[in-house]
C-alpha cells in the first residue's frame, strides 16, 4: 500500500537524514515522502493525487526511490536518491578519484590515505565523480565501501574519462 507520510513521519526521516548530509531545512521543496511497502521511502511532487488503488494492483512506486529502511538510525539513501541528496548535502560527501570511482562502481572497498578522510564521519556518505552521483557507501576505519547497484553493472566496461 502507498501513503503519504504524516508531517512526525516525514521529519521522522527528514531529520537523519538532513543532520547526516548537512542539508537545509527546507531540502524537500516541493516534494513529499510517501510509504511502499514497510522497508522503501519515495519522494513525489506534494501536488501529486494518489489515486485509488485494488488491493490486487501491482504498483513499483510512485515518484522517485529515496531510501531503505532497515534498522539503521538513518536509512540507506538509494542509488536514485543519492543523486537527489547530494544536490542539497554539504557534509559525508566524498569527490572520488577516477580511480576510486571505478573500484566504487564495481563495489570493491577502497581506503582514503588523505584528508578527506578526516571530513568524513562514519556511517553513510554520498559519492561523486566530477558532480555525477556514484550512490552512498559506508565509510568505517578510512575504508569506503561502496553500494553501486548490480543492476548498473554493465556501466563497469564503460570508460570514467
Amino acid at each position: 500500500m502507498i501513503n503519504w507520510l504524516t508531517e512526525s513521519e516525514a521529519l521522522h526521516y527528514s531529520e537523519p537524514l538532513q543532520k547526516r548530509f548537512g542539508m537545509a531545512d527546507d531540502w524537500l521543496g516541493e516534494h513529499r515522502l510517501l510509504r511502499f511497502g514497510s522497508r522503501r521511502i519515495y519522494m513525489a511532487n506534494r501536488h501529486l493525487q494518489l489515486p485509488e488503488f485494488q488491493d490486487d494492483t501491482e504498483i513499483e512506486g510512485i515518484g522517485i526511490s529515496l531510501l531503505r529502511v532497515h534498522s539503521q538510525a538513518v536509512p540507506k539513501p538509494t542509488f536514485e536518491g543519492s543523486a537527489y541528496l547530494l544536490q542539497h548535502a554539504s557534509k559525508n560527501v566524498l569527490a572520488l578519484t577516477t580511480e576510486e570511482a571505478e573500484l566504487a562502481r564495481s563495489a570493491t572497498p577502497f581506503s582514503l590515505a588523505d584528508e578527506r578522510a578526516e571530513s568524513l564521519e562514519r556511517g553513510f556518505i554520498l559519492m561523486h565523480l566530477h558532480g555525477v552521483s556514484f550512490g552512498c557507501a559506508t565509510f568505517k576505519d578510512a575504508t569506503v565501501t561502496s553500494y553501486f547497484p548490480k543492476r548498473y553493472s554493465h556501466y563497469n566496461a564503460m570508460p570514467l574519462t
